[in-house]
C-alpha cells in the first residue's frame, strides 16, 4: 500500500503525523501546568491562612497579658482577614468537601469572633472595676 506512494508524500505524512503527536504532548503540558498553578495558590491561600491564625493568637495572647484595646482591636482585625482569605480561598476549590472544609473554617472564626467580644467585654469592664477600686482606696 505505502510502495505505490512517492517519497514526497511519505515524507509530509510523517511530518504531520510528529506534528499532531507533538500539538497533542503541548495541549498535556500547557493543561498540566495550569493545574500546578491553581494548586500552588490554593497552598498559598492556605499557608496565609495559617499565618494569620499564628498571628491572631499572639494578638490574642497580647491582650490577656496585657488587656490592651488596641490589641484587642488587631485580633478582631486579623480575625476579619482570615475570614475574607477564608472566602476567597472556598470559591477557589472545586471540591465539595473542600469547600465544606472552608465553610467550618470561616463558621468557625465566627464564633471564635464572638467569644472574644464578649471576653473584650467582661475584660474591660473587670479592668474599670480595679480602677475605680484603686482610685477609691487613694
Amino acid at each position: 500500500m505505502f510502495r505505490n506512494i512517492k517519497l514526497s508524500y511519505k515524507l509530509i505524512g510523517g511530518f504531520a503525523i510528529i506534528l499532531v503527536l507533538t500539538a497533542i504532548i503541548a495541549y498535556i503540558g500547557v493543561s498540566g501546568v495550569g493545574e500546578i498553578q491553581r494548586k500552588v495558590e490554593l497552598a498559598d491561600d492556605m499557608n496565609r491562612l495559617i499565618k494569620y491564625s499564628l498571628q491572631m493568637a499572639s494578638e490574642r495572647r497580647d491582650f490577656t497579658l496585657n488587656g490592651k484595646k488596641e490589641d484587642a482591636d488587631k485580633m478582631l482585625k486579623t480575625l476579619a482577614d482570615i475570614n475574607i482569605q477564608a472566602s476567597e480561598s472556598r470559591e477557589k476549590f472545586k471540591d465539595i468537601d473542600d469547600k465544606k472544609l472552608m465553610d467550618d473554617v470561616i463558621k468557625t472564626h465566627g464564633e471564635l469572633k464572638d467569644i472574644f467580644n464578649k471576653y473584650i467585654q467582661v475584660r474591660l469592664a473587670i479592668a474599670k472595676i480595679g480602677q475605680a477600686q484603686t482610685a477609691e482606696y487613694n
